[in-house]
């Protein structure tokens, strides 16, 4: 016979892993989409905005600086 409780039990702790993996992968992508919207109003906000090769150079460092602070 089925024991009841092992069975809602077992269920309960299968569905905690993997809302504890959605959370991990959701606290993941927050991240990224921050650093994305940051670099963006950094880049747009910047002296060099629009002059060309500042643009690229400053883009560049910009991203470094968002992936260091991300990581």
């Amino acid at each position: 016979m089925v024991n009841i409780r092992e069975e809602i039990a077992a269920m309960l702790q299968e569905r905690q892993a993997v809302m504890k993996e959605w959370l991990e992968v959701g606290e993941d992508w927050l991240a990224e989409l921050s650093a994305q919207c940051n670099l963006r109003r950094a880049m747009e906000s910047h002296p060099s905005a629009g002059s060309g090769e500042g643009d690229i150079r400053f883009g560049v460092h910009a991203v470094i600086c968002v992936r260091r602070r991300v990581a």
